[in-house]
């Protein structure tokens, strides 16, 4: 079963994705060994958030209905 994230865990996740999208742009020309690892984390935190933007609407909407 998945867990919701509260919102402060939301916060937290929409903050540190941000802070890697910024290192991705600060380092985009570079040759640094460590983009696909960064770009990996960007991609599991973004995959998260809409996961849970997700839960949100499906309840939302079940919400709705009643």
């Amino acid at each position: 079963m998945k867990k919701k994230l509260s919102y402060v865990e939301k916060e937290l996740f929409e903050r540190e994705l941000n802070r890697l999208i910024q290192l991705r742009k600060q380092i985009n020309e570079t040759t640094s060994p460590y983009l696909p690892q960064l770009d990996s984390q960007i991609d599991l935190l973004k995959n998260v958030l809409e996961e849970s933007e997700m839960d949100i609407k499906i309840s939302f909407n079940s919400l709705e209905k009643q």
